[in-house]
């Protein structure tokens, strides 16, 4: 049907890696719904950012295009609007013959189910919820699997972590952050004392645990962690190749336990492609801004 294609869902992508990946899975669940085509804006969120993040999901098999030039217009127009006039965001507002869909709460909206999709619609916001997609949790699986690594040493480590009780541990501090607590619920941040009570429950349950350590650099605040001697680290900053290497590691490893950072998030979800979720251990806390982030297979702390 002629008149269905015409019809555009267009996400304007912004943050890291593990943001993107929760903006495109609204997007591709709300496309595969309606029957509308899928354009990724992968330019207009990125060209000011603070932490010159860039678009990433072309590494991944998606379904979407990418945005024309002229395509942007309606979100230009719509950011001069409210920046000129200081005006609050609504949940939809229409701007030419365009939907614009802002994310206004911390929470999943149920109402996004309600829009009539007779326009183009832009998704704007985190959207940091799995149950904006968990009914196409298979389709997704598969396009936001990460690259295998070329890298034998790497195919190495994975296949060790795939193969024991492994268990990642995944630490996000905002170090690029002059405020790293505005990233945190009630600018809670978890302390190592909160993190160390999970990792004595895995080492009582699992006495032949593997721990593996993952952060973005070695910060202070790891040395405070009670990790077994024959931890292994894995640091990386934001290199793309090893972004996705780490993101592919995270998804070999059994278990998990991570602070509030979207990216372990996703490597937690994706580990259940090489493991049963009644098998694993996942550990989350419950600082993430979204409160509706976490699985109910998952344990808060």
């Amino acid at each position: 049907n002629k008149k269905y294609l015409m019809r555009k869902i267009i996400v304007h992508l912004r943050g890291g890696l593990g943001n993107q990946m929760f903006q495109y899975s609204l997007g591709r669940a709300l496309a595969e719904d309606n029957n509308c085509e899928l354009v990724l804006d992968n330019w207009s969120g990125f060209i000011r950012d603070q932490y010159r993040r860039k678009y990433e999901l072309h590494n991944f098999p998606i379904k979407a295009r990418l945005i024309k030039p002229l395509e942007r217009f309606p979100i230009w127009i719509y950011r001069i609007k409210k920046r000129l006039l200081n005006q609050n965001k609504n949940f939809n507002e229409k701007i030419f013959n365009n939907l614009i869909v802002n994310e206004t709460e911390n929470k999943f909206l149920s109402n996004i189910s309600k829009i009539q999709i007779n326009k183009n619609v832009w998704l704007n916001g985190y959207w940091q919820s799995p149950l904006y997609f968990n009914h196409h949790e298979k389709i997704l699986k598969t396009e936001l699997r990460p690259p295998i690594p070329k890298s034998n040493k790497i195919l190495k480590l994975g296949e060790r972590m795939k193969n024991s009780n492994s268990v990642a541990i995944g630490i996000r501090v905002y170090e690029e952050s002059d405020d790293p607590s505005s990233h945190s619920k009630d600018r809670k941040i978890k302390s190592p004392q909160e993190i160390n009570s999970v990792i004595e429950i895995i080492k009582k349950k699992y006495q032949n645990a593997k721990f593996y350590l993952f952060c973005t650099y070695n910060s202070p605040f790891l040395e405070k962690l009670d990790l077994p001697k024959n931890t292994i680290s894995i640091f990386s900053n934001n290199e793309p190749k090893r972004h996705l290497d780490k993101l592919w590691l995270l998804s070999q490893c059994k278990h998990h336990v991570f602070n509030n950072s979207t990216f372990y998030w996703w490597g937690a979800w994706l580990s259940s492609l090489n493991h049963n979720y009644s098998d694993q251990d996942i550990f989350v806390s419950d600082n993430f801004l979204n409160d509706n982030i976490i699985l109910n297979e998952w344990s808060k702390f």
